[in-house]
């Protein structure tokens, strides 16, 4: 059997310490100093952006609410005087509501009026109506006694134009014996007797469309 190799290890070299090759390094780079002008603009390059884009930001946020708010205004005066003259029109309205109603309280009186107007004068011409058939009913009750007493009374005339005659020739032939009284007493029967005989005759065709 073979025996394993055998290594020799060889004791590890000694290091510098850290501290030293670094305080080696600073003492030979030496520190370099800037102006205070350098460390503003740097400063300012920093914190100007973050201060400017909130500003800005804002400024316009701002300038919109002003626009808003002075559009407002506009459409509140705006709506002020539509408000006033609507409130005007409609006051206007009232007022013409207002006449419209007393017209409408006059019409309606004047229109009662006029129905009794009617009314009053339905019943006067009713009644004339009614005073107007009875005349023609007593007219045709005249119509029809004289239709049927006609030639009787034209008869009586003429008897009584005979009386008188007769009358006449006896004051003729004693006209001592004649009065006034007498003469005008044949006067009055010679004139009923003219007019009994003057009495129209009236056709059966004729009373009966007058009755009618």
């Amino acid at each position: 059997m073979e025996s394993p190799p055998t290594t020799s290890t060889s004791p590890p070299e000694p290091r510098e310490p850290e501290s030293s090759t670094i305080s080696v390094h600073e003492s030979s780079s030496p520190r370099r100093s800037y102006p205070a002008i350098v460390h503003f603009t740097v400063l300012a390059a920093v914190t100007l952006p973050l201060t400017l884009v909130p500003y800005i930001f804002t400024r316009r946020r701002l300038s919109t609410l002003r626009q808003s708010i002075k559009q407002l205004e506009t459409n509140s005066t705006l709506l002020r005087k539509e408000l006033s003259s609507t409130s005007s029109e409609l006051g206007r309205v009232r007022d013409d509501v207002r006449r419209m109603r007393g017209l409408l309280h006059e019409v309606m009186e004047e229109t009662e009026g006029l129905r009794t107007d009617v009314r009053q004068r339905e019943a006067t011409q009713k009644a004339a109506d009614d005073a107007t058939r009875s005349e023609l009913r007593e007219i045709s009750n005249v119509a029809r006694i004289s239709q049927l007493h006609g030639g009787s009374l034209r008869m009586l005339g003429l008897s009584l134009a005979e009386i008188a005659a007769f009358m006449h020739e006896n004051e003729l032939r004693m006209p001592l014996l004649g009065k006034r009284a007498d003469k005008s007493r044949v006067d009055q029967i010679r004139s009923v007797a003219l007019k009994l005989q003057d009495l129209p005759c009236v056709p059966e065709e004729d009373f009966k469309n007058r009755a009618r």
